[in-house]
């Protein structure tokens, strides 16, 4: 399966005539209520120019309250003195006049600022004397290498975490389109679901999936539970487990594993005095033993999982994990060093 993002073809109206910087990219001012046409079609925002972000609107964090209060106040200075704009990527751009046209528009930085200005003017009927502008770069490339190192380095520069700075890989579109036709959402750009109104139950994170794939493929927990980064951080390590060559059904496997060993430990919580605390700790290292007593093995966990048509734990499975996976937790001090430590999973490796 392979993700297209739909061709289009959008026009900005700006101030001035841009400065070009190159063949085809251009930085150039637009009054704010000509980049709201820009990112609108008929009052709705088009969420599709916002596809290779790496994260969706962050609702109501410091950089969103002060925006609104920005654009609030028109008595301000120009808003591009306050703002650092707008970027977007599109492999052709043209110029005329006081008009750009973009071909395939991608709004890799300023989704923030995007959204601040569509609720303000879908909201602020008299705006006809409002004439302040927003600061727009237009970078023009094809390369899709290129493309991910502009849209790296351009949300680098605050706190993004690693996860997210991977999200445009084609492999994220996939499970996410995947895990769509299974009623899942893989949140590939931070917070679109939850802002969409999908109930948290069925929300998967990138990070959630990368600890799942790493406790239940690459048999450690240990590093699921004390440093899931370490993963999305190493392109050798990340390879394993996130690849093109993985059949798109282990990543919905490995979910509902994860997923049914989380719902068994929260149901049976009282009935073996399981804390929170304690759920967080065991969790990957029970779902690890699981699917290797569903499976019948601890090696080539992929090639097996592959050739199992579905998941189906009964709750005898979950109840012998569980067992072992408490009798090593408790006897190498049941805390978070012993969740976080290596000793734990050879431990349990050994007695499976």
């Amino acid at each position: 399966m392979s993700h297209n993002i739909q061709s289009t073809s959008r026009t900005l109206k700006i101030s001035e005539q841009p400065i070009s910087i190159s063949a085809g990219s251009y930085i150039c001012l637009a009054s704010l209520k000509k980049y709201y046409d820009f990112i609108c079609d008929n009052g709705a925002l088009v969420k599709s120019i916002f596809e290779s972000n790496v994260r969706d609107y962050q609702g109501s964090v410091t950089v969103n309250t002060v925006i609104p209060m920005t654009l609030q106040n028109e008595n301000l200075d120009d808003f591009w003195y306050l703002n650092n704009g707008v970027t977007i990527i599109t492999p052709k751009a043209i110029s005329a006049g006081k008009q750009l046209t973009i071909e395939d528009p991608q709004i890799v930085n300023g989704l923030q600022t995007s959204h601040e200005i569509y609720h303000h003017f879908s909201e602020v009927t008299n705006n006809k004397n409002d004439d302040r502008s927003i600061l727009i770069r237009i970078i023009c490339e094809q390369n899709k290498e290129a493309r991910d190192r502009i849209i790296r380095a351009t949300n680098s520069q605050t706190a993004i975490i690693p996860s997210s700075l991977r999200s445009s890989d084609v492999i994220y579109r996939n499970i996410e389109d995947y895990f769509k036709a299974n009623d899942f959402y893989y949140d590939r750009n931070k917070n679109f679901y939850k802002n969409s109104g999908k109930p948290a139950s069925t929300i998967i994170s990138i990070a959630y999936l990368a600890q799942a794939m790493m406790a239940i493929v690459l048999l450690k927990p240990d590093t699921a539970r004390a440093r899931p980064s370490t993963l999305l951080n190493s392109d050798v390590e990340y390879k394993k487990i996130f690849s093109l060559d993985i059949n798109i059904d282990i990543y919905l496997k490995v979910t509902l594993i994860i997923k049914t060993t989380e719902a068994f430990l929260k149901s049976n919580s009282e009935k073996f005095t399981l804390d929170t605390k304690t759920i967080t700790n065991i969790k990957f290292y029970v779902a690890m033993v699981t699917a290797i007593k569903l499976l019948g093995t601890k090696k080539k966990i992929i090639d097996n999982l592959s050739s199992i048509s579905r998941i189906n734990i009964n709750d005898d499975i979950l109840l012998e994990s569980l067992d072992i996976v408490l009798e090593e937790f408790n006897l190498l001090g049941s805390d978070d060093k012993t969740a976080k430590g290596p000793s734990l999973t050879l431990a349990i490796l050994k007695s499976v």
